[in-house]
């Protein structure tokens, strides 16, 4: 699976809307970096139709708002999120007239790889601890990287896709940002 979009994928927008606008953010500190603008929370109905979607049940699962604002300085990092979970998605909560942007899907140019490894990938490569460092250092600078995929953000839809992908939220110029993002472990 590339990605799955669903849209219209909550039952009332508009009251899952109104409470990531109004919850309460902090820092969330995650395996040595700080996130900004989170607030975790239970959603055990999302969970049970992302579960639906990809045909597999979760054994451990993350969800939380994220709210970012213009004046929240965080330029395109691209990643993968395998360490906190197999599954990724993200909701986007904007209303119409706020959405701006979207999900970007990222090829590294020097590694011709569109996401991490897997151990046994990593055994079979020989695969060092400096690979994983010039990726995040990579990461940073869009020119080394080739966009793949886009989804552009769109009121009520979710992008559910595999941790393993480089993704990142484009472009970095985006002036309101609000997401439900989930992640699930197999």
């Amino acid at each position: 699976m590339t990605h799955l979009r669903i849209d219209n994928f909550f039952d009332d927008f508009e009251a899952e809307s109104k409470a990531a606008l109004n919850a309460d953010y902090t820092d969330y500190d995650h395996l040595g970096v700080n996130y900004k603008g989170i607030c975790v929370v239970e959603d055990t109905v999302s969970k049970e139709k992302i579960e639906t979607a990809i045909g597999a049940k979760f054994k451990e699962f993350i969800c939380f708002y994220r709210n970012y604002d213009a004046s929240m300085k965080q330029g395109t990092w691209i990643h993968c999120d395998p360490v906190i979970g197999t599954y990724s998605a993200i909701a986007f909560l904007n209303t119409k007239e706020r959405c701006n942007g979207g999900l970007a899907f990222w090829r590294h140019r020097a590694l011709n790889t569109d996401g991490s490894y897997t151990q046994e990938q990593e055994k079979a490569l020989g695969v060092s601890q400096d690979l994983y460092q010039q990726i995040h250092r990579d990461g940073f600078h869009e020119e080394r990287w080739e966009m793949i995929d886009y989804v552009a953000m769109q009121p009520n839809r979710i992008v559910i896709f595999d941790s393993m992908r480089f993704h990142s939220r484009y472009p970095d110029k985006q002036t309101d940002r609000c997401i439900k993002a989930f992640f699930g472990k197999l």
